[in-house]
């Protein structure tokens, strides 16, 4: 993240902003072909580095950022904000990350903005593990795989698996709602990041995203169309140390993803209902 930022002298109090006209012209016509074909490369790169047993975590933070180049060639503009706390508080030890989850779009980036500062690993649906060469890029992180067909199985899973890297000093990024969507439901973004970070006594960075650029697809979920008309952005909060319970500091972590997602104008569900606070 920080060559990232180096090179395109962007950066400032307010984050990091894509500059204007990286864009290529192909991307103004097909901007999915762009991200995807650019993508591709980076995967093959990546997988010849791991062939010749030349690649590790710190490799997949790099491969992350040229995936955030690629975005930006495809016409995408990324708003970064708050990165400075994740470099803070690897200063301090690891922590747990929780954010709202839109798409495959934050799953690709994140890597980029935390690697730079503290070893990730990730919760994953063992699905991703399916693709070729992709799962041996992911596979470097040393993933938290869940099925998502058996709750109790995967609540188990992430768990132990959470304390495990937190206790050997890696930090842990989950995604409490669990399926991606455009929607925010406060009952449905759970308290398992609660539960690891009071067993494991680490503080949660909480993080605000709006993704939907890259939309879930039709035919294959993971890979779908690409819409550089709409703006991606990432917010990091501030550590939160759990007291008690961690009941109020859940809450303060709803709240803080929810008033992000309202300023972006996202959808909001509030108690089980399907109609919107606000419009996406």
């Amino acid at each position: 993240m920080e060559k990232i930022l180096s090179n395109n002298d962007k950066s400032n109090d307010n984050g990091y902003l894509t500059p204007d006209g990286k864009g290529s012209f192909l991307a103004k016509f097909f901007p999915g072909w762009v991200l995807y074909t650019n993508i591709a490369g980076v995967f093959w790169g990546s997988w010849w580095q791991i062939k010749r047993g030349n690649y590790d975590q710190s490799d997949w933070g790099q491969s992350s950022c040229r995936i955030l180049q690629s975005a930006e060639k495809a016409g995408l503009r990324v708003h970064i904000q708050g990165i400075e706390y994740v470099q803070q508080q690897s200063e301090a030890g690891p922590c747990l990350f929780l954010a709202n989850h839109m798409s495959t779009f934050e799953t690709f980036l994140l890597p980029c903005m935390i690697q730079s500062y503290t070893n990730l690993s990730f919760v994953v649906k063992k699905s991703l593990m399916d693709y070729p060469i992709f799962s041996e890029i992911l596979g470097t992180c040393n993933p938290i795989t869940v099925s998502q067909e058996n709750p109790r199985e995967d609540f188990k899973a992430m768990l132990d698996g959470a304390i495990e890297r937190l206790n050997s000093g890696v930090s842990v990024l989950i995604f409490p709602q669990g399926e991606r969507t455009n929607t925010f439901n406060r009952n449905k973004f759970n308290t398992i990041g609660i539960k690891i970070a009071k067993k494991a006594q680490v503080p949660i960075i909480p993080i605000a995203l709006k993704s939907d650029a890259w939309a879930i697809g039709k035919i294959l979920p993971d890979f779908g169309k690409i819409d550089p008309s709409k703006s991606t952005h990432f917010v990091f909060g501030e550590p939160i140390t759990l007291e008690g319970n961690g009941k109020a500091q859940h809450a303060q972590i709803l709240d803080f993803v929810e008033g992000y997602l309202k300023q972006w104008e996202c959808t909001i569900v509030t108690n089980g209902d399907s109609n919107a606070d606000t419009n996406s």
